[in-house]
């Protein structure tokens, strides 16, 4: 294959990311950039020329056009170096809009409330209830249950639990997939 990139970029990266394609969320791995661009893989093909929004780690969503696409890849062409704006900002799981409404279980209670987002690693619920750093939980919504979750943050109605084990990439995109086929039915 005859390389056609004008600019070096990072190879063997694994970023999980979101990018936002016509209103509508969708997960993927960053599998490389440079400073004029990002390579995605993703179930989800954006169409070449269409504008996306492409979130990683604690970053501000980015915007860029979409310049190929092969197989299951595509790369977005982006205004700002995403090499350095990824410096700018420390790492953390990408947090993937849900918007479903939920259950947290807690110590023989329930609290209801809603989904907010989730990573790979967590997920942030609005609540009523009164919940302590390091308590155990399980939360539930749709089909979905996630037992053994910890307690990180409780503020203003907001919880943020982490938990017990990584959910595959595969498993986060039926997750929102299926959150937002919800919401639209719901609207």
């Amino acid at each position: 294959m005859i390389e056609r990139r004008e600019h070096d970029r990072l190879r063997h990266i694994f970023l999980p990311a979101c990018f936002e394609y016509e209103d509508v969320f969708h997960v993927g791995v960053i599998r490389d950039m440079s400073s004029k661009g990002i390579g995605v893989q993703s179930d989800f093909l954006p169409r070449i020329g269409e504008t996306v929004h492409i979130q990683w780690g604690n970053c501000e969503p980015l915007a860029g056009r979409v310049q190929w696409t092969l197989g299951n890849r595509f790369g977005i062409n982006v205004e700002t170096d995403p090499l350095e704006y990824s410096r700018t900002h420390p790492y953390r799981s990408v947090r993937v809009p849900v918007g479903l409404p939920g259950e947290i279980h807690i110590a023989g209670s329930s609290h209801l409330g809603e989904i907010l987002n989730m990573s790979t690693k967590g997920i942030a619920v609005s609540h009523s209830g009164s919940l302590r750093k390091g308590q155990l939980a399980s939360v539930s919504f749709g089909n979905e249950n996630f037992e053994n979750c910890t307690v990180r943050w409780s503020r203003d109605g907001m919880v943020g639990l982490s938990l017990d084990q990584t959910v595959r990439l595969q498993t986060l995109s039926e997750i929102i997939d299926g959150a937002q086929s919800y919401m639209r039915a719901a609207a």
